[in-house]
């Protein structure tokens, strides 16, 4: 693992929406995940074996099913986006310490996610956190290139005018923490396997030179990060 970056020279804190900024047992995600098969089974007439066979091929090959769908077959993606994440937020609350700790980070905020703007701000406002986020970055603003392609990472670096070398980003998904590193980018792993064994996914070794930083408790994480600021 490589040597930690101190924080005080983290100005841009950039986070994962999904299974992230709110926990996995809101069951936000795993909503969207069961629709996604269904929308591929309804689009192209198959069963729904072969349509989560499609799903993981085009999440594998491309970051997103929706990239793979928008490349290959042309599909408009807010039809996509629509039917998928017309879900139930109720197991969202707000989050009042996460909103201290937001509140208290210095330098902004960003939300940085494959999934579409709309349930970015459905999810933010629900918490409450909305509010303590300078900007949003979702697939549209990336051209529909996924995490983890490295050009998704330059267009969102580009997009709000950041300084890798002062910027975090903390994402659940291992791989998609490879090209923010290698842009310069501080990374930080959150890890749901202590809490969520069916999420306990071993970081292949070739992954761990790029990780800074791993947490299995975001806002422990940021409460830390809280009290090493307080004392520079």
């Amino acid at each position: 693992m490589p040597k930690n970056r101190p924080m005080q020279e983290i100005q841009n804190w950039i986070f994962d929406l999904d299974n992230t900024i709110y926990p996995v047992d809101a069951n936000i995600q795993q909503q969207a995940d069961q629709r996604m098969p269904r929308y591929i089974m309804d689009k192209f007439g198959v069963d729904y074996d072969a349509a989560r066979k499609i799903q993981k091929d085009l999440y594998l090959k491309y970051g997103t099913t929706l990239s793979g769908l928008v490349e290959e077959n042309k599909i408009d993606p807010y039809h996509y986006w629509n039917y998928v994440f017309d879900i139930d937020y109720t197991g969202l609350k707000h989050d009042l310490a996460l909103a201290e700790c937001l509140s208290r980070l210095p330098g902004k905020k960003y939300i940085y996610s494959n999934s579409p703007r709309f349930h970015a701000d459905k999810v933010l406002g629900t918490m409450g956190i909305a509010d303590y986020f300078d900007g949003v970055f979702d697939l549209a603003a990336a051209d529909f290139i996924s995490k983890p392609q490295a050009d998704s990472y330059r267009k969102m670096i580009s997009y709000f005018g950041l300084d890798p070398s002062q910027s975090l980003f903390m994402d659940d998904v291992a791989r998609n923490l490879v090209p923010a590193a290698q842009l310069g980018i501080t990374t930080v792993y959150l890890q749901h396997g202590a809490h969520h064994p069916d999420f306990a996914i071993p970081i292949p070794d070739d992954i761990l030179p790029y990780i800074h930083y791993q947490t299995d408790d975001m806002l422990q994480f940021l409460q830390n990060a809280l009290l090493t600021l307080d004392k520079k």
